[in-house]
């Protein structure tokens, strides 16, 4: 959330303050939550940190990536789902995933865990910065 306090995705609505990072100014800023949605999918992934933390999401979820921008498992995917990317590179262990500090989280682990689940996710309001952290990590 915009003021550091974490909450569920499923508890978002539509009004949230988040915080996001604003790629031209290379800043964080305070945005909120316009659009939700939480279809139900099939290409669930695993990703473990270092840290031993696991996130779970779908094959074309953007995460920034130190030194490579924008990495989803399918970047095609990603490409046709995130019409306001255009460089999506390929998630690969050894990849660190970049948290509000800007520190790099190595991912140790990528998995496809054959599960169909609702998934979660919204647009913001300011389209200059259409992303968000997620599980402390910054996503698109």
């Amino acid at each position: 959330m915009s003021d550091l306090s974490t909450k569920p995705i499923e508890e978002i609505v539509i009004g949230d303050k988040i915080l996001s990072f604003n790629e031209s100014t290379n800043e964080l800023e305070v945005n909120e939550v316009d659009t939700l949605l939480a279809p139900i999918r099939t290409e669930i992934f695993e990703y473990i940190l270092e840290t031993g933390q696991v996130i779970r999401a779908t094959d074309d979820h953007p995460f920034f990536v130190q030194n490579k921008g924008w990495s989803s498992i399918d970047p095609t995917k990603t490409l046709a789902s995130y019409k306001n990317m255009t460089n999506i590179h390929f998630v690969e262990v050894g990849d660190r995933f970049v948290d509000k500090d800007g520190n790099g989280l190595k991912v140790v682990s990528i998995g496809n865990v054959n599960i169909t689940e609702k998934v979660y996710t919204f647009t913001n309001k300011n389209k200059s910065s259409p992303n968000y952290f997620a599980d402390g990590v910054l996503v698109g």
